[in-house]
Protein backbone atom coordinates (compact mmCIF):
# COMPACT_ATOMS: atom_id res chain seq x y z
CA UNK A 1 0.00 0.00 0.00
CA UNK A 2 2.70 2.41 1.02
CA UNK A 3 4.66 1.59 -2.11
CA UNK A 4 1.12 2.56 -4.39
CA UNK A 5 0.75 5.66 -2.12
CA UNK A 6 4.53 6.43 -3.38
CA UNK A 7 3.85 6.41 -6.91
CA UNK A 8 0.74 8.50 -6.66
CA UNK A 9 2.42 11.07 -4.70
CA UNK A 10 5.68 11.17 -7.56
CA UNK A 11 2.63 10.81 -10.40
CA UNK A 12 0.63 14.07 -8.55
CA UNK A 13 3.59 16.44 -7.80
CA UNK A 14 5.54 15.68 -10.45
CA UNK A 15 4.19 14.01 -13.36
CA UNK A 16 1.23 16.12 -13.40
CA UNK A 17 3.59 19.25 -13.59
CA UNK A 18 4.58 17.80 -17.49
CA UNK A 19 1.19 16.55 -17.75
CA UNK A 20 -0.38 19.93 -17.63
CA UNK A 21 2.85 22.45 -18.80
CA UNK A 22 2.05 24.53 -22.05
CA UNK A 23 5.29 24.56 -23.86
CA UNK A 24 5.50 28.33 -24.82
CA UNK A 25 8.55 30.94 -26.41
CA UNK A 26 10.64 33.16 -24.41
CA UNK A 27 12.44 34.44 -27.06
CA UNK A 28 10.82 37.65 -26.33
CA UNK A 29 13.14 38.07 -23.15
CA UNK A 30 16.05 37.44 -25.10
CA UNK A 31 15.16 38.27 -28.53
CA UNK A 32 18.16 38.18 -30.63
CA UNK A 33 19.58 35.40 -32.74
CA UNK A 34 22.50 33.64 -29.91
CA UNK A 35 25.37 32.22 -31.83
CA UNK A 36 25.72 28.58 -31.37
CA UNK A 37 28.34 26.15 -31.70
CA UNK A 38 27.01 22.86 -32.75
CA UNK A 39 29.48 20.31 -31.27
CA UNK A 40 30.39 16.71 -32.55
CA UNK A 41 32.99 14.14 -30.63
CA UNK A 42 33.02 11.03 -32.83
CA UNK A 43 35.25 7.99 -33.46
CA UNK A 44 34.53 6.07 -36.16
CA UNK A 45 31.38 7.60 -37.16
CA UNK A 46 31.98 8.08 -40.73
CA UNK A 47 28.77 6.73 -42.03
CA UNK A 48 26.69 8.51 -39.57
CA UNK A 49 28.42 12.46 -40.60
CA UNK A 50 27.84 11.63 -44.27
CA UNK A 51 24.30 11.67 -43.22
CA UNK A 52 24.39 13.73 -40.15
CA UNK A 53 26.07 16.71 -41.58
CA UNK A 54 23.91 18.01 -44.60
CA UNK A 55 20.53 18.04 -42.26
CA UNK A 56 22.80 20.25 -40.13
CA UNK A 57 24.05 22.46 -42.82
CA UNK A 58 20.07 22.97 -43.70
CA UNK A 59 19.39 24.15 -40.17
CA UNK A 60 16.95 27.28 -40.32
CA UNK A 61 19.31 29.46 -38.37
CA UNK A 62 21.25 32.39 -39.20
CA UNK A 63 24.16 32.25 -36.47
CA UNK A 64 25.78 28.60 -35.57
CA UNK A 65 28.76 26.89 -36.33
CA UNK A 66 29.71 22.91 -36.85
CA UNK A 67 32.58 21.68 -34.12
CA UNK A 68 33.06 17.95 -35.03
CA UNK A 69 36.17 16.71 -33.06
CA UNK A 70 37.66 13.46 -34.45
CA UNK A 71 38.79 11.27 -31.44
CA UNK A 72 41.20 9.27 -33.60
CA UNK A 73 39.39 7.08 -35.93
CA UNK A 74 40.61 4.55 -37.35
CA UNK A 75 37.81 4.49 -40.89
CA UNK A 76 37.91 7.00 -43.24
CA UNK A 77 37.01 9.80 -41.55
CA UNK A 78 40.42 11.97 -41.85
CA UNK A 79 40.24 11.46 -45.69
CA UNK A 80 37.23 12.77 -46.90
CA UNK A 81 35.79 14.89 -44.19
CA UNK A 82 38.46 17.88 -44.08
CA UNK A 83 37.82 18.37 -47.75
CA UNK A 84 34.10 18.18 -46.84
CA UNK A 85 34.86 21.00 -44.07
CA UNK A 86 36.70 23.26 -46.39
CA UNK A 87 33.62 23.88 -48.36
CA UNK A 88 31.29 24.73 -45.82
CA UNK A 89 32.33 27.97 -43.79
CA UNK A 90 30.15 26.54 -40.78
CA UNK A 91 32.37 23.29 -40.00
CA UNK A 92 35.14 23.51 -38.22
CA UNK A 93 37.08 20.29 -37.84
CA UNK A 94 40.01 19.06 -35.72
CA UNK A 95 41.65 15.59 -34.94
CA UNK A 96 43.01 14.41 -31.95
CA UNK A 97 46.53 12.81 -32.40
CA UNK A 98 45.77 9.64 -30.12
CA UNK A 99 42.09 8.37 -29.04
CA UNK A 100 41.00 10.12 -25.88
CA UNK A 101 37.87 9.04 -25.11
CA UNK A 102 34.66 11.13 -25.13
CA UNK A 103 34.98 12.72 -21.44
CA UNK A 104 38.28 13.76 -22.61
CA UNK A 105 37.93 14.72 -25.73
CA UNK A 106 34.41 17.06 -24.75
CA UNK A 107 36.67 18.41 -21.92
CA UNK A 108 39.58 19.52 -25.03
CA UNK A 109 36.64 20.52 -27.60
CA UNK A 110 34.89 23.29 -25.11
CA UNK A 111 37.69 25.87 -25.17
CA UNK A 112 37.76 25.90 -29.18
CA UNK A 113 34.00 27.00 -29.89
CA UNK A 114 33.67 30.23 -30.91
CA UNK A 115 30.27 30.84 -29.11
CA UNK A 116 28.54 31.20 -26.03
CA UNK A 117 26.27 28.63 -26.04
CA UNK A 118 26.84 25.03 -26.59
CA UNK A 119 24.31 22.23 -28.52
CA UNK A 120 25.58 18.75 -28.18
CA UNK A 121 24.58 15.69 -30.68
CA UNK A 122 25.99 12.79 -31.30
CA UNK A 123 26.89 11.20 -35.23
CA UNK A 124 24.12 8.78 -35.45
CA UNK A 125 21.60 11.08 -34.09
CA UNK A 126 19.20 12.62 -36.60
CA UNK A 127 17.37 16.25 -35.76
CA UNK A 128 13.21 16.02 -36.53
CA UNK A 129 13.60 18.97 -38.30
CA UNK A 130 15.51 22.10 -39.90
CA UNK A 131 14.23 24.48 -36.85
CA UNK A 132 15.84 22.26 -34.38
CA UNK A 133 18.63 24.93 -33.49
CA UNK A 134 15.74 27.38 -33.41
CA UNK A 135 13.89 25.41 -30.55
CA UNK A 136 16.16 24.71 -28.60
CA UNK A 137 17.35 27.96 -28.32
CA UNK A 138 13.93 29.87 -28.19
CA UNK A 139 14.02 28.02 -24.87
CA UNK A 140 16.69 29.89 -23.44
CA UNK A 141 16.42 33.12 -21.25
CA UNK A 142 19.14 35.64 -19.96
CA UNK A 143 19.45 32.94 -16.55
CA UNK A 144 19.55 29.72 -18.94
CA UNK A 145 22.63 27.74 -18.11
CA UNK A 146 21.07 24.91 -19.96
CA UNK A 147 18.46 23.47 -22.41
CA UNK A 148 17.28 19.88 -21.51
CA UNK A 149 15.92 18.50 -24.97
CA UNK A 150 14.16 15.40 -25.97
CA UNK A 151 16.15 12.34 -27.96
CA UNK A 152 13.48 9.72 -28.47
CA UNK A 153 14.41 6.40 -30.80
CA UNK A 154 13.11 5.41 -34.27
CA UNK A 155 9.86 3.48 -33.71
CA UNK A 156 10.59 -0.09 -34.91
CA UNK A 157 8.35 -3.27 -34.45
CA UNK A 158 8.45 -5.52 -31.69
CA UNK A 159 8.58 -5.98 -27.85
CA UNK A 160 12.17 -4.70 -27.74
CA UNK A 161 11.45 -0.88 -29.19
CA UNK A 162 8.16 -0.93 -27.20
CA UNK A 163 10.29 -1.04 -23.89
CA UNK A 164 12.89 1.10 -25.16
CA UNK A 165 10.27 3.65 -25.97
CA UNK A 166 8.44 3.66 -22.71
CA UNK A 167 11.81 3.51 -20.85
CA UNK A 168 13.06 6.77 -22.93
CA UNK A 169 9.55 8.29 -22.16
CA UNK A 170 9.78 7.77 -18.75
CA UNK A 171 13.22 9.28 -18.30
CA UNK A 172 12.37 11.95 -19.98
CA UNK A 173 8.68 12.63 -18.30
CA UNK A 174 11.26 12.36 -14.81
CA UNK A 175 13.60 14.51 -15.63
CA UNK A 176 11.57 17.35 -17.34
CA UNK A 177 8.63 17.14 -14.56
CA UNK A 178 12.02 17.31 -11.90
CA UNK A 179 13.29 20.73 -14.03
CA UNK A 180 10.02 22.08 -14.10
CA UNK A 181 10.20 21.81 -9.95
CA UNK A 182 13.48 23.13 -9.70
CA UNK A 183 15.09 20.10 -9.18
CA UNK A 184 16.66 19.22 -12.13
CA UNK A 185 18.76 16.13 -11.83
CA UNK A 186 20.37 15.31 -15.47
CA UNK A 187 20.31 15.60 -19.19
CA UNK A 188 20.86 13.55 -22.36
CA UNK A 189 23.84 14.40 -24.17
CA UNK A 190 22.15 13.58 -27.67
CA UNK A 191 19.94 16.47 -27.66
CA UNK A 192 21.55 19.29 -24.74
CA UNK A 193 22.09 22.95 -25.03
CA UNK A 194 24.72 24.88 -22.66
CA UNK A 195 25.51 28.55 -22.20
CA UNK A 196 29.29 27.65 -22.29
CA UNK A 197 30.84 29.32 -19.09
CA UNK A 198 28.29 27.32 -17.21
CA UNK A 199 29.20 24.04 -18.96
CA UNK A 200 33.30 24.48 -18.37
CA UNK A 201 32.23 25.32 -14.75
CA UNK A 202 30.22 22.70 -14.31
CA UNK A 203 31.83 19.56 -16.50
CA UNK A 204 33.70 17.61 -14.49
CA UNK A 205 35.68 15.09 -16.34
CA UNK A 206 38.05 13.72 -14.01
CA UNK A 207 36.47 13.67 -11.40
CA UNK A 208 34.81 10.27 -11.69
CA UNK A 209 37.89 8.67 -13.63
CA UNK A 210 35.65 5.16 -13.65
CA UNK A 211 32.65 6.82 -15.45
CA UNK A 212 32.48 6.10 -19.07
CA UNK A 213 29.10 7.81 -19.78
CA UNK A 214 26.54 9.96 -17.91
CA UNK A 215 28.66 13.03 -17.82
CA UNK A 216 25.58 15.08 -19.05
CA UNK A 217 23.99 14.00 -16.09
CA UNK A 218 26.63 14.72 -14.11
CA UNK A 219 26.76 18.08 -14.87
CA UNK A 220 23.59 19.12 -15.09
CA UNK A 221 23.50 17.80 -11.43
CA UNK A 222 26.20 19.93 -10.59
CA UNK A 223 24.45 23.11 -11.62
CA UNK A 224 22.11 22.84 -8.53
CA UNK A 225 18.30 23.80 -8.61
CA UNK A 226 16.69 27.14 -9.90
CA UNK A 227 15.68 28.61 -12.63
CA UNK A 228 18.95 28.39 -14.82
CA UNK A 229 17.76 24.87 -16.24
CA UNK A 230 14.57 25.23 -19.33
CA UNK A 231 13.17 22.40 -20.98
CA UNK A 232 12.24 21.99 -25.03
CA UNK A 233 10.06 18.91 -25.83
CA UNK A 234 8.31 21.08 -28.93
CA UNK A 235 8.36 17.42 -31.64
CA UNK A 236 10.42 20.18 -34.01
CA UNK A 237 13.33 20.20 -31.54
CA UNK A 238 13.55 16.55 -31.27
CA UNK A 239 16.43 14.76 -31.93
CA UNK A 240 16.36 11.06 -32.88
CA UNK A 241 18.66 7.77 -32.26
CA UNK A 242 18.61 4.29 -33.63
CA UNK A 243 17.75 1.78 -30.88
CA UNK A 244 19.80 -0.76 -29.82
CA UNK A 245 18.22 -4.05 -32.38
CA UNK A 246 19.07 -6.86 -29.43
CA UNK A 247 18.08 -7.36 -25.78
CA UNK A 248 21.55 -7.62 -24.33
CA UNK A 249 22.98 -4.49 -26.31
CA UNK A 250 20.17 -2.70 -24.67
CA UNK A 251 21.03 -3.79 -21.41
CA UNK A 252 24.89 -3.22 -21.69
CA UNK A 253 23.26 0.53 -22.36
CA UNK A 254 21.56 0.55 -19.55
CA UNK A 255 24.59 -0.88 -17.16
CA UNK A 256 26.37 2.04 -18.37
CA UNK A 257 23.88 4.70 -17.99
CA UNK A 258 22.36 3.24 -14.36
CA UNK A 259 25.94 2.99 -12.68
CA UNK A 260 26.01 7.03 -13.07
CA UNK A 261 23.19 7.56 -10.71
CA UNK A 262 25.64 6.85 -7.34
CA UNK A 263 27.54 9.87 -8.74
CA UNK A 264 24.06 12.39 -8.30
CA UNK A 265 23.39 14.52 -5.37
CA UNK A 266 21.89 12.34 -2.29
CA UNK A 267 18.98 14.11 -2.56
CA UNK A 268 18.51 12.67 -6.12
CA UNK A 269 19.38 9.62 -5.28
CA UNK A 270 16.94 9.56 -2.64
CA UNK A 271 13.68 10.58 -4.56
CA UNK A 272 14.70 8.11 -7.67
CA UNK A 273 15.45 5.35 -5.25
CA UNK A 274 11.32 6.31 -4.02
CA UNK A 275 10.32 6.15 -7.76
CA UNK A 276 11.88 3.55 -8.67
CA UNK A 277 11.50 1.21 -5.90
CA UNK A 278 8.05 1.84 -5.20
CA UNK A 279 7.35 1.26 -8.89
CA UNK A 280 8.98 -2.16 -8.19
CA UNK A 281 7.42 -2.93 -5.13
CA UNK A 282 3.98 -2.34 -6.53
CA UNK A 283 3.93 -4.32 -9.25
CA UNK A 284 5.86 -7.32 -7.34
CA UNK A 285 3.27 -7.09 -4.23
CA UNK A 286 0.39 -6.39 -6.71
CA UNK A 287 1.05 -9.57 -8.86
CA UNK A 288 1.34 -11.92 -5.19
CA UNK A 289 -1.46 -10.46 -3.44
CA UNK A 290 -3.53 -11.20 -6.42
CA UNK A 291 -3.32 -14.60 -6.26
CA UNK A 292 -5.01 -14.40 -2.81
CA UNK A 293 -7.22 -11.86 -3.33
CA UNK A 294 -8.19 -11.18 -6.33
CA UNK A 295 -10.08 -8.03 -5.49
CA UNK A 296 -6.31 -7.01 -4.55
CA UNK A 297 -5.19 -7.10 -8.38
CA UNK A 298 -8.24 -5.84 -9.97
CA UNK A 299 -8.21 -2.51 -7.24
CA UNK A 300 -4.72 -2.10 -8.56
CA UNK A 301 -5.59 -2.06 -11.82
CA UNK A 302 -8.09 0.50 -11.58
CA UNK A 303 -5.67 2.38 -10.26
CA UNK A 304 -3.38 1.84 -12.69
CA UNK A 305 -5.83 2.62 -15.67
CA UNK A 306 -6.75 5.98 -13.80
CA UNK A 307 -3.29 7.04 -13.81
CA UNK A 308 -2.34 6.36 -16.96
CA UNK A 309 -5.79 7.71 -18.71
CA UNK A 310 -5.11 11.22 -16.42
CA UNK A 311 -1.88 11.18 -16.44
CA UNK A 312 0.78 9.08 -17.68
CA UNK A 313 -1.10 9.54 -21.49
CA UNK A 314 -0.46 13.36 -21.15
CA UNK A 315 2.80 13.12 -20.56
CA UNK A 316 3.27 10.33 -22.91
CA UNK A 317 1.74 12.11 -25.62
CA UNK A 318 3.97 15.16 -25.18
CA UNK A 319 6.69 12.76 -25.99
CA UNK A 320 5.02 11.24 -29.50
CA UNK A 321 4.71 7.74 -27.93
CA UNK A 322 1.36 6.51 -28.16
CA UNK A 323 0.43 3.06 -25.85
CA UNK A 324 -2.94 1.69 -25.35
CA UNK A 325 -3.49 0.85 -21.59
CA UNK A 326 -2.93 -2.52 -22.16
CA UNK A 327 0.39 -2.29 -24.53
CA UNK A 328 1.76 -0.06 -21.66
CA UNK A 329 1.20 -2.72 -18.99
CA UNK A 330 2.94 -5.14 -20.90
CA UNK A 331 6.05 -2.71 -21.50
CA UNK A 332 6.05 -1.50 -17.88
CA UNK A 333 5.95 -4.82 -16.27
CA UNK A 334 8.89 -6.09 -18.65
CA UNK A 335 10.72 -2.84 -17.58
CA UNK A 336 10.37 -4.09 -13.95
CA UNK A 337 12.18 -7.25 -14.19
CA UNK A 338 14.53 -4.72 -16.35
CA UNK A 339 14.96 -2.76 -13.28
CA UNK A 340 15.43 -5.25 -10.68
CA UNK A 341 18.47 -6.52 -12.51
CA UNK A 342 19.90 -3.22 -13.01
CA UNK A 343 19.64 -2.19 -9.59
CA UNK A 344 23.28 -3.46 -8.29
CA UNK A 345 24.37 -1.62 -10.98
CA UNK A 346 23.22 1.42 -9.95
CA UNK A 347 24.36 0.86 -6.44
CA UNK A 348 27.74 0.04 -6.41
CA UNK A 349 28.59 -2.19 -8.92
CA UNK A 350 31.49 -0.58 -11.98
CA UNK A 351 30.73 -0.82 -15.28
CA UNK A 352 33.95 -0.26 -17.46
CA UNK A 353 32.68 -1.85 -20.40
CA UNK A 354 31.71 0.37 -23.42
Amino acid sequence: MLAVFTQLVFLMFYFNVFARHKSKSIRAEYPEFLPVSLLIIARDESPNLKELLPLLLNQDYPAFEIFILDDFSSDDTAEWLPGFAAQFPKIRYARLNEASGKKSSLDQAIHHLSHDFVLLTDADCRPASSNWISLMVEAASSETEAVLGYSPYFQQPGWLNELIGLETAYTATIYFSFALNHHPYMGVGRNLLYRKQSLIKHFRPFRYPEVLSGDDDLTINAMGNGPGISIQYDPASWVFSIPKKDWKAWINQKKRHVSTARYYKISDQVLLMLFYSSLVISWVLALGLGFINPWIWAGWIGIKAGCFNRIIRPCFNKLGLDLSFIKWLRAEAIYTLGLIYLFPFSTGKKWNKW
